[in-house]
């Protein structure tokens, strides 16, 4: 169902328009959240409308079932992450790009943990992959940007410009992913601090300098 669909779902129902779209808005983020924190298979729609201040039936005024739900969740994350795809992509070096990431850290926390779950049920799943068209047009921005600095001499040509794009994203969601490993290797700073997230981020720009054709 397209997003102007699921928008109007209430117009067809009851024969008028809802020009008020704060309530949608609100429980549209709070199953993002509750998605992230539980993932698809363990939220239920009651708890949505509980912790949205709704009830069952306007959840379902507005979207069709818990699925529905879902993909308008992710058709949200896609809209967010074009955004960021938008500030990344004038960054004038690979290197400023990453820099960049960090002033999108509240939406990029909530956005990998949802991943994350979606990674597990994937895994588990029948490998369906939702609205897997528009998501992988949006990843393709970030790989655009891999290879460009690729392109500019940031990077080397021996690289395979996708799968460093691929190491570049998983390396920086690795403290959304796994933040019980990353304390446990990282003894003197907590994962979700300020001064943990700096020095990762210094590390992985390290990185990217010492596969510069330059350093090579």
């Amino acid at each position: 169902m397209s997003s102007e669909s699921r928008a109007h779902t209430g117009t067809r129902r009851r024969g008028r328009v809802d020009y008020d779209s704060s309530r949608r808005d609100r429980i549209l983020h709070t199953a993002m959240e509750q998605f992230a924190d539980k993932g698809f298979a363990a939220v239920r729609i009651d708890e949505i409308a509980a912790s949205a201040g709704a009830n069952k039936q306007l959840i379902y005024y507005y979207f069709q079932s818990k699925s529905d739900l879902y993909e308008s969740v992710l058709e949200h994350m896609v809209e967010e992450t074009s955004k960021m795809w938008d500030f990344l992509e004038t960054a004038p070096s690979l290197e400023a790009a990453l820099w960049r990431l960090s002033d999108w850290s509240e939406f990029s926390a909530v956005w990998r943990r949802l991943l994350a779950w979606e990674g597990l049920e994937y895994g588990s799943g029948d490998g369906t992959i939702r609205l897997e068209a528009a998501r992988t047009a949006s990843w393709s921005r970030w790989v655009a940007i891999v290879r460009r600095a690729q392109e500019r001499g940031e990077i080397s040509a021996d690289l395979d410009h996708e799968m460093f794009a691929l190491l570049l994203i998983s390396m920086s969601g690795i403290t959304t992913s796994l933040p019980q490993v990353a304390k446990m290797v990282v003894t003197h700073a907590e994962p979700d601090s300020k001064e943990f997230q700096q020095r990762y981020l210094e590390l992985i720009t390290t990185m990217v300098k010492s596969v510069s054709p330059e350093r090579r």
